[in-house]
Order: structure tokens, then C-alpha cells, then sequence
């Protein structure tokens, strides 16, 4: 598992956005390697401090974007 996707995890799970129902670990590893490095696609991360501050994972409901996840840590507000 990445520092990446550790971190995003951590963080999600920091802000209550952690569901049983929901696999985060079952996100495809090189989209989240890939896509937090060049912040494009459907996967933002804000890093601070060698810190994830704020993250949004988006995506696709037949031909609707939707924002999956959009979390922020309180202190970085």
C-alpha cells in the first residue's frame, strides 16, 4: 500500500467518511499513485506539511460526475 493511499485513508477515516459498505482500499493503486502526483482525473489530494490536508475523489453515475468524497482536515480550514 502507498504512502499515498495510507495517508488518503487515514485522512478519510479522520473526517467520518470511512462506510462498511465502501472498499477504499479497493481503489485502483496506480490511479491513486498516478493521479495524486499530477492532481488530474478523478482523484485530488492536497498535500501540507507532508500531510494530506484536503482530498476529493469524484466520479461517474451512468452520464452524471458526482463528487464521491470531499474531505478537509479542521485545522487546515
Amino acid at each position: 500500500m502507498s504512502y499515498y493511499l495510507k495517508a488518503t485513508i487515514s485522512f478519510f477515516q479522520f473526517c467520518g467518511l470511512i462506510r462498511p459498505r465502501n472498499d477504499i482500499q479497493g481503489v485502483d493503486q496506480r490511479k491513486i499513485d498516478v493521479l495524486i502526483i499530477s492532481q488530474e482525473g478523478d482523484f485530488w489530494a492536497i498535500e501540507m506539511s507532508e500531510r494530506v490536508g484536503w482530498s476529493v475523489m469524484a466520479g461517474n453515475d451512468d452520464h452524471l460526475r458526482k463528487v464521491n468524497y470531499l474531505g478537509e482536515i479542521p485545522s487546515s480550514q
